[in-house]
């Protein structure tokens, strides 16, 4: 039969890690519109997109250009 208490389930590390994660992600959220957190989306949107180039030449594809904007 499952356990479905939550005593004990966490150590401190643990918890250390999930709100680490929820106060990156209300930051985030808090700043998604403005000029600060741009870079990282440029940033994040090329590695994306580069990702897909290397897959298709890894499958021998053609790569023919990229355009961010």
């Amino acid at each position: 039969m499952p356990n479905w208490e939550l005593r004990n389930c966490c150590h401190h590390d643990q918890v250390v890690f999930l709100v680490t994660i929820g106060v990156f992600t209300v930051v985030i959220l808090a700043l998604w519109r403005t000029f600060i957190i741009t870079p990282f989306k440029l940033i994040t949107v090329f590695l994306h997109e580069a990702s897909h180039a290397i897959a298709c030449k890894l499958t021998c594809g053609e790569f023919i250009s990229k355009v961010l904007m």
